[in-house]
């Protein structure tokens, strides 16, 4: 079975686009879930640390990290923490943070040499420039 470039990104975008759809389900049913726990149970900073440091260890033993620094820890238990308690004002600045960031590597990304795929007409031009020239070798203008 063949096809063609653009129906094969197309497909890809279209699956990136169920996964967004996914994703985005997943994070409001993480995020009411986290907030009834927050109403319901009785933990603290402390409790979100230990928490997020065992979570690590865990990580560690199984080969998905590593490691990790105390800082990573102190770090993702203050912005989980912040999540928890609805501070939309830390909330903001990371995600302006992390969108800078992006951006910074969109940009290097676009300053880096682009690839040009070829369209169907120069393969057939080609195809027939070699056809047309038997015994010398094509040129390719």
């Amino acid at each position: 079975m063949q096809i063609r470039l653009d129906e094969f990104l197309n497909l890809l975008v279209a699956r990136l686009d169920s996964l967004e759809v996914a994703l985005d389900d997943l994070k409001l049913r993480t995020n009411v879930l986290a907030r009834l726990l927050k109403a319901r149970a009785e933990f603290d900073k402390s409790d979100v640390k230990s928490a997020v440091k065992e979570e690590f260890e865990v990580m560690k033993s199984a080969g998905m990290i590593s490691e990790y620094k105390e800082e990573e820890v102190v770090g993702y238990s203050e912005q989980l923490w912040n999540w928890l308690n609805g501070n939309v004002q830390e909330l903001r600045e990371a995600l302006e943070k992390y969108r800078e960031k992006l951006e910074k590597v969109a940009q290097q990304v676009k300053s880096k040499a682009n690839i040009d795929i070829a369209s169907p007409d120069l393969i057939t031009q080609l195809d027939q420039l070699k056809k047309g020239r038997k015994g010398e070798p094509p040129k390719i203008l």
